[in-house]
């Protein structure tokens, strides 16, 4: 376990207002994606209208897309992997101020009973992953502070879910039969490469931080089972949970 990474220091010799400018444009809410085909389609429904910023990169460009069903909301592409998509948040609170960050995208299932597409709520996070450790103390596990409230909204407009437990690690090809069964043996019902590393940069940084998945493959001890991952049955959930998003940043712009 990673021990001694962690600093109360505000900031770091680098910051991300070194490196990037204010945006023209400011949103309260941003919903963060992973999913380059959701942009896609979102834009062809005319779901979402691009803004006048960038996230910029040498890996290549995200632009800052407006919902068209909420005004003060932008919807972007992040990196997958939680170093890349925590550097991109810092970015992103820069260029358009905002204070609301909702993460979605797909996860694997660690219960078979869990079917493809089945929307779920991470309660808390197993810290299989470095960018957390240099955010918030070392510790095992990290609370999903707004898992609550997102299952009380959930509830209220009547979306099947379940929730639990996340497992959030950097080594996609590392996730290992023993890693499964312990994983599993500590109630994780999912697996993810960003959300404990997302909850962590929040904590630190004093920003309101939602997060849900959908299953997409399943992982066993024995087995990986890749359901709808990678291939077309993914955008229905994908749009789904946009759908989601847009009415959890409704609700909070409210408070």
């Amino acid at each position: 376990m990673i021990t001694d990474a962690y600093s109360k220091e505000p900031s770091g010799v680098l910051t991300a207002a070194m490196c990037y400018e204010q945006g023209s444009d400011h949103f309260d809410t941003l919903i963060l994606t992973f999913s380059e085909p959701l942009i896609q389609q979102l834009v062809k429904d005319g779901s979402i209208t691009p803004s006048n910023d960038v996230l910029g990169s040498i890996n290549g460009d995200s632009i800052i897309y407006r919902c068209k069903d909420e005004a003060h909301t932008a919807i972007v592409k992040i990196g997958i992997g939680a170093p890349r998509a925590v550097c991109n948040c810092e970015e992103l609170v820069q260029i358009t101020g905002a204070k609301h960050f909702i993460a979605i995208g797909s996860c694997g299932s660690l219960n078979s009973e869990i079917s493809a597409g089945k929307v779920i709520i991470p309660t808390r996070s197993w810290r299989d992953e470095g960018t957390s450790y240099h955010y918030v103390p070392a510790a095992d596990w990290i609370e999903m502070k707004n898992a609550g409230k997102l299952q009380a909204l959930f509830e209220q407009w009547h979306v099947s879910c379940v929730t639990g437990p996340a497992w959030t690690t950097d080594a996609l090809y590392r996730e290992t039969p023993d890693a499964v069964a312990k994983h599993q043996k500590d109630g994780c019902i999912a697996c993810d490469m960003e959300c404990s590393a997302l909850q962590a940069w929040a904590d630190f940084a004093g920003q309101d931080f939602y997060t849900f998945f959908y299953s997409a493959d399943a992982l066993e001890e024995s087995n990986w089972d890749p359901r709808i991952l990678m291939n077309s049955g993914e955008l229905d959930p994908a749009r789904a949970l946009y759908s989601l998003a847009v009415q959890t940043a409704k609700e909070i712009s409210k408070d």
